[in-house]
Order: C-alpha cells, then sequence, then structure tokens
C-alpha cells in the first residue's frame, strides 16, 4: 500500500509502447497506436512491398486490435501515412499483395475503379456472359458453392448474382 494509505491498482499500470515510449491503451495492447503497430510488424521485401507480418483474416488482409478497434493494415497505413480515405472509396494495391502495408503501394479508388485495375491487370480471369448470368438467376435453391464451381467463380460472385447486387443491367429474360 503506497504512503497515503490509497490501494494501487495494478491493472491502472501499463508498460510503455516497444515502439515510442508512448502510453498504452491497456495490459492487453502491444502498440500503442497504428504507426506503431505497421513500424513493428512490417517487414520490407526487396521488390518494394512491406508485408505485414502480423496477423491476417479470412479475407487475406492483415489486421490488428487497437483500443477495442480493428483496423485492416493497409487502410491504416494509408490513413497513417497519406492521409483521411473519403468514405466512398477504397483503399487499392498496385502491387495487388493483400497484406503490402507499404503507402507507396496504395492508392484511393471506387469499387469500380478496383475492377478496373483488376481487369487491366488480368486478375479477373473467368467473365460470365449474359447467358450464363441468366441461367444462374433461374436457379432457384442449391449450392452456390456448387454453382460457383460449375460456372468457375465464387459462390459470393453467385450470391451477388442472385441477388440482383451485380449485372443489374442485365434484364432476367
Amino acid at each position: 500500500m503506497p504512503a497515503n494509505g490509497a490501494a494501487t491498482n495494478p491493472l491502472a499500470l501499463t508498460k510503455p509502447c516497444p515502439v515510442c515510449g508512448g502510453q498504452l491503451g491497456s495490459n492487453r495492447a502491444r502498440f500503442c497506436s497504428p504507426r506503431c503497430y505497421l513500424s513493428a510488424w512490417g517487414q520490407p521485401q526487396a521488390n518494394g512491398c512491406t508485408l505485414w507480418t502480423g496477423p491476417v483474416g479470412n479475407h487475406g488482409y492483415g489486421y490488428f486490435n487497437v483500443d477495442k478497434e480493428r483496423h485492416t493494415t493497409h487502410r491504416a497505413a494509408y490513413t497513417t501515412f497519406i492521409g483521411p480515405i473519403p468514405k466512398s472509396m477504397m483503399v487499392c494495391h498496385r502491387c495487388d499483395v493483400k497484406i503490402c502495408v507499404n503507402p507507396a503501394h496504395l492508392f484511393l479508388g471506387t469499387g469500380f475503379d478496383n475492377m478496373a485495375d483488376c481487369d487491366r491487370k488480368g486478375r479477373n480471369a473467368r467473365k460470365l456472359t449474359g447467358e450464363e448470368v441468366r441461367q444462374i438467376r433461374s436457379v432457384a435453391g442449391g449450392s452456390r458453392m456448387l454453382l460457383g464451381r460449375l460456372y468457375g467463380v465464387s459462390d459470393t460472385m453467385i450470391r451477388k448474382i442472385q441477388e440482383g447486387a451485380w449485372w443489374r443491367h442485365l434484364p432476367d429474360a
């Protein structure tokens, strides 16, 4: 017990950030800010990419938590080193490496810009025809995964076609 008679709360004491020495938000935090996470867990490569070496989600993008808030690494790198991201914009990779956090490899674009970039680089290997889209829409029920395999696309693409989110311009019949 301290000299003044007040009890100390051991949970209130936190260690300093190992990168900058700043105060951590909690005892469980590893670093104090997105900048420190990115500095500590980014590994420069010969090709210019800086690869995230921390956790990676099912979507393939790196992530970390600061004060119970989840950040994807490419978005955190953009906001930390370049600036704010407008609501309608995405952070895209020039290098097409989802775990790259090098700000020089990141750019802002709309969903359309991202898809156009994907097309330019030949990453959309499978294009559906209008007839195939109509066939997919005509299937009631069934496994989206099976349809995806049949047409050579993802089950997410099948779902978006069936829900009308994609290929809206195409009439059903």
